[in-house]
């Protein structure tokens, strides 16, 4: 079967790239993120909230409840986080203080 051609005017070729040259900027879609990756955005607000009383429990429901499934091991962990920079605060011993010598002395009468 012969296939015919069909010709077009070139003002409808015109048209068309003059429409393609007046589209605006298409907005960049937001990157898609893991739970792992997007919930650090959510330690200050995990850290604010039990801070204001909020048991873990309660902002796991929250989070959860706002359609990102968070495990609770993770907003623990998160909390564990603001636990643990207060305990760092607590002054360091001198570990080396409360050993005994005795493996230096023996190393050194030999």
């Amino acid at each position: 079967m012969a296939r015919t051609r069909q010709s077009y005017k070139m003002k409808q070729f015109q048209d068309i790239n003059q429409k393609l040259l007046d589209l605006p900027a298409k907005p960049k879609e937001e990157k898609a993120v893991s739970v792992n990756d997007g919930a650090a955005a959510f330690k200050e607000g995990i850290r604010a909230a039990i801070k204001n009383g909020y048991s873990v429990e309660e902002v796991h429901t929250m989070i959860n409840e706002s359609g990102i499934p968070i495990s609770l091991a993770m907003v623990k962990k998160y909390a564990s986080t603001m636990e643990g920079k207060r305990k760092s605060s607590k002054p360091v011993t001198n570990a080396t203080a409360e050993r005994p010598a005795s493996s230096s002395v023996k190393g050194a009468q030999s």
